[in-house]
């Protein structure tokens, strides 16, 4: 398999044309955007959707882009017999194999599970996970440039690269750049970054944190239990059903009829609380609601590499932070009284 080369990228440096059966990946947040100058080299190579939903990531470097088609095959390999892996399959996108086109020579894409295309409003946050966001290979510029990219990033341990937000009350999205998340700092990230994430009409979802720091704790487990592999630079993709989370709140509100309710308008044992709800034509049990519309995946894994028999601490240090804030974020705001439970 061939990576994309110099030659390449100079070459489809101003107008890269767009593979029949393609488009430009929508609700995207971070990463190599297509069309678009990407990074200090300012290629216009990035990530596309096939007409059958997948997500097609570009395979640059040349050597990061083939590690990380490494990774994923050794992962999804029909023969893996290692648990490690077998049980990381669960925190990430389904591997669907290389794809190439005769308008894209030389350059070979991932296709992925898109796990935004279950959702009618998909809700998008990318955190790249840990304090040291550079490999054993980088050369002191590559140091210096990460390092400038978010000088709060030691103390806080991870950071925000974007945030796309579906706002119900206007029908449409609210998009925070990465160039304002970039600015914050280690006290700002969580009430003027990560909280924009969780308060889409104003209002904290409680319920959809505590959810989203219970899948935490999910691949917290593996990264304890694992002593094989290192990532760095390594991202979380969080997702989560903008529409889904409105149609389930408008269902709970109170209405002018008592069927469901008391007098005081808290829902009664018979009502919705304890029945099945419709959400995106499923029925699911409504206790599981917040967790049927939410997903977190690991992605990015350009810098995966085999460690001796020894923990992840990079790695395990900024998702530790980033739970730590997350509980923070339910404290204070849960405080103010701005919660929806």
């Amino acid at each position: 398999m061939e990576c994309c080369d110099k030659s390449i990228v100079l070459r489809w440096a101003q107008s890269p044309p767009v593979p029949q059966g393609t488009k430009p990946l929508p609700h995207q947040v971070a990463g190599h955007v297509f069309g678009r100058d990407n990074g200090h080299k300012k290629n216009k190579i990035g990530f596309l959707q096939s007409e059958d939903g997948c997500v097609l990531k570009p395979v640059l470097g040349p050597k990061k882009g083939l590690r990380e088609v490494d990774f994923y095959k050794r992962v999804y390999d029909t023969n893996c017999d290692d648990d490690v892996l077998l049980r990381l399959r669960l925190f990430m996108p389904g591997y669907l194999g290389v794809w190439n086109t005769p308008e894209h020579p030389g350059l070979s894409y991932l296709k992925l599970e898109d796990v935004t295309r279950k959702f009618m409003k998909p809700c998008i946050m990318d955190i790249k996970v840990g304090p040291i966001t550079y490999d054993m290979e980088a050369d002191p510029e590559k140091i210096k440039r990460e390092k400038s990219k978010f000088p709060a990033l030691e103390e806080v341990g991870f950071q925000v690269v974007g945030i796309k937000v579906y706002m119900p009350a206007t029908d449409s999205y609210k998009t925070v750049e990465r160039t304002f998340l970039r600015a914050l700092d280690k006290t700002t990230i969580l009430t003027q970054g990560i909280s924009q994430y969780f308060t889409p009409d104003g209002v904290l979802e409680v319920q959809l944190v505590k959810a989203v720091i219970e899948k935490l704790r999910q691949i917290e487990a593996w990264f304890l239990s694992q002593r094989k592999y290192t990532f760095i630079a390594s991202s979380l993709l969080f997702t989560y059903d903008g529409k889904a989370l409105h149609d389930y709140k408008t269902l709970k509100k109170p209405s002018d009829s008592s069927h469901g309710h008391n007098v005081h308008g808290k829902v009664a044992e018979n009502s919705v609380e304890n029945s099945l709800s419709i959400l995106n034509g499923a029925i699911i049990k409504v206790d599981n609601v917040y967790d049927s519309i939410a997903e977190v995946r690991m992605i990015d894994f350009t810098h995966v590499f085999q460690v001796n028999n020894c923990h992840d601490e990079n790695y395990l240090t900024g998702l530790q932070s980033l739970i730590r804030y997350l509980n923070d974020l339910i404290i204070n705001i849960s405080e103010s009284s701005q919660i929806s439970s």
